[in-house]
């Protein structure tokens, strides 16, 4: 693996670990063995692979002798992105800042590509794992890497061991045993991601339908009622004022159908990327162009300013922060009587938040008795079910930036 040359397969030979147990068997093993067998059949009885894998890392710490465990998955393959999912010994928040660019860890990377086990001494570590993960967990010792790899998928994630800091050598019944684990936890990542790509697959179609439903309904009478109210202008002996009502009229009918095209064109866009690629545009610059869009549509001059560094949160997350900033400026440009607006997207390992400013004449009191209310606006109303649907918060106060109002709304990056 190039300079890495500490890494390797764990190596299954007899004689006495660092430990002082003896290779070849470890304590408890018929229990291990049992408690292997309970993992794999909650697994095959549909648990949801979030609480496999917590059933997992606890394991591992409370009977195989480690301290800590830690299992990320991996977004896109091998070449997307790590993420922590749960650990074992490791605070939650802690795990949830795993969040790394495989091709910016490359030494990681063909470490999940190689089936393992594989063991990392304290002279590997400093080009296996990056800084910032060795300060924030306190790495150091023995560390023990099982891939998780699939056969059709390929890399799905890697499963982190160690003994809070110890030079250990592990015993080779351990290494089946984790291998084993491993298997376990390779097909528990395979059926979240399936789930997810099913879950994504229902939503899909359904907005594909509610999509054509509309473009089918009201779409086609809105192009009926212009073409109504193209031929009344034409009728003769119009006075001049009814002349005027009907071409503001018409104006205002083909700019909503317009509206509406865009928004049902929007509905039914793939998934955001959560990865860089050169094939998918970034969030930020979806986001971006989601502000400019406005600006050209609705006569604004909104600003758009990005802040913070992290990775980014979900497809699902994303899309409705996007729709969260359409949303706003669109009551901005029909009701603030606004002159400055402001986006700001600020990003971290914990949190991406949207804000959106303006210098209008709203009353935050009044917005969010309004959300709450049967008499609200179904735009508001349905941007909150979706902010819920995500686990996100929403919430609308006076904006000191410019003294209107100020819609802000947060989201987690990881779930």
């Amino acid at each position: 693996m190039g300079e890495f040359n500490g890494g390797r397969h764990a190596t299954r030979s007899g004689g006495v670990g660092s430990s002082g147990l003896p290779l070849g068997g470890i304590p408890g093993t018929a229990d291990v063995r049992q408690v292997l067998f309970e993992v794999a059949q909650l697994l095959f009885a549909g648990a949801a692979p979030s609480a496999v894998l917590e059933r997992i890392v606890t394991t591992l710490c409370a009977h195989v002798g480690y301290e800590r465990c830690l299992i990320t998955s991996v977004t896109a393959g091998a070449g997307g992105q790590m993420l922590g999912q749960v650990g074992f010994g490791i605070k939650h928040e802690d795990v949830l800042q795993v969040a790394e660019l495989l091709a910016e860890v490359p030494v990681l990377h063909s470490l999940m590509c190689t089936p393992g086990p594989h063991v990392l001494r304290q002279t590997d570590l400093e080009a296996a794992i990056p800084s910032r993960y060795v300060d924030l967990f306190g790495v150091a010792g023995t560390l023990v890497l099982i891939p998780l790899i699939d056969g059709q998928l390929g890399p799905l994630g890697l499963m982190f061991l160690d003994r809070d800091g110890l030079d250990f050598e592990p015993q080779p019944q351990e290494l089946d045993v984790l291998a084993e684990f491993g298997e376990i936890a390779t097909l528990a990542v395979q059926n979240a991601t399936l789930l997810q790509d099913r879950a994504s697959l229902v939503a899909m179609v359904e907005r594909s339908r509610l999509a054509s439903d509309l473009h089918d309904g009201v779409t086609q009478r809105m192009f009926t009622l212009s073409l109504t109210l193209k031929e009344l202008k034409e009728l003769p002996g119009l006075p001049a004022a009814a002349d005027d009502l009907l071409d503001r009229a018409r104006r205002d009918v083909d700019a909503a159908g317009s509206q509406l095209r865009r928004a049902l064109t929007q509905l039914v866009e793939p998934e955001v990327r959560t990865v860089d690629s050169d094939q998918a545009p970034r969030f930020e610059e979806l986001l971006r162009r989601t502000v400019e869009e406005a600006n050209a549509e609705m006569g604004l001059a909104a600003d758009f300013e990005i802040a913070g560094r992290g990775g980014p949160p979900t497809a699902a997350r994303q899309r409705v922060m996007r729709r969260a900033v359409r949303e706003a400026l669109v009551n901005i440009a029909k009701h603030a009587g606004a002159t400055q607006v402001s986006v700001i997207l600020r990003r971290s390992d914990h949190h991406w938040v949207v804000e959106v400013h303006d210098d209008g004449q709203g009353r935050a009191h009044l917005i969010r008795r309004g959300i709450t209310s049967e008499q609200s606006s179904f735009g508001l109303r349905s941007l909150q079910s979706d902010v819920d649907s995500v686990g996100g918060r929403i919430w609308i106060s006076q904006s000191e930036r410019l003294g209107g109002l100020q819609l802000t709304l947060s989201v987690e990056v990881m779930e």
